[in-house]
């Protein structure tokens, strides 16, 4: 799992340290110096922070270049990976704290695989749907607005994904709990 981990923030380190052509990265030199902190936080662990500073590089972004620039789609880029990072951590967190199938375990799972899904990473996202489901209906007590909700979101990765059939019944079981998800 540790090498896992590693590779993951490996791999999301690439994605902060690339991805503005050279020639782009003369227009803006304000946008690039709130990038090259935002990575620079983050090679220093501090994700908070860079998140901060992600948030408004996409924002100067927005405003001065508009919605469809390179510059918005990287800043975007940026964010979710922080925003991943962040997910992850929590989520390591709460399973050496209360153990891997903990509840607690169970939602950072639901919100890392969201982001997993935003960013159109449909397998991992519904290994980790499947896995937080599996510690919920395993619980002994089990939190049902919190198991319809994951049933709800597994559900509609499963729509997304064409496999209406799966879909559906995680829906019905969803619908007979009292589905609070998406």
């Amino acid at each position: 799992m540790k090498g896992r981990i590693v590779l993951f923030f490996s791999l999301v380190w690439l994605l902060l340290a690339t991805g503005v052509p050279a020639g782009a990265q003369a227009q803006d030199t304000q946008w690039n110096a709130l990038n090259a902190q935002v990575r620079e936080l983050y090679r220093q662990g501090h994700c908070e922070r860079a998140l901060l500073l992600a948030e408004q590089a996409l924002e100067f972004a927005e405003k001065n270049d508009g919605p469809d620039h390179f510059f918005v789609s990287t800043s975007l880029n940026h964010l979710a990976a922080l925003h991943s990072i962040l997910s992850a951590r929590a989520l390591a967190i709460r399973e050496k704290v209360y153990g891997p199938d903990h509840p607690l375990a169970a939602i950072s799972l639901d919100h890392l695989a969201t982001l997993y899904e935003i960013q159109e990473q449909h397998e991992k996202a519904e290994l980790l749907y499947q896995r937080a489901l599996g510690i919920l209906e395993k619980s002994a007590r089990p939190n049902l607005p919190l198991l319809a909700s994951v049933l709800t979101n597994l559900a509609a990765l499963y729509r997304l994904t064409g496999r209406d059939a799966q879909a559906q019944d995680l829906e019905e079981r969803a619908g007979s709990l009292g589905s609070t998800g998406r």
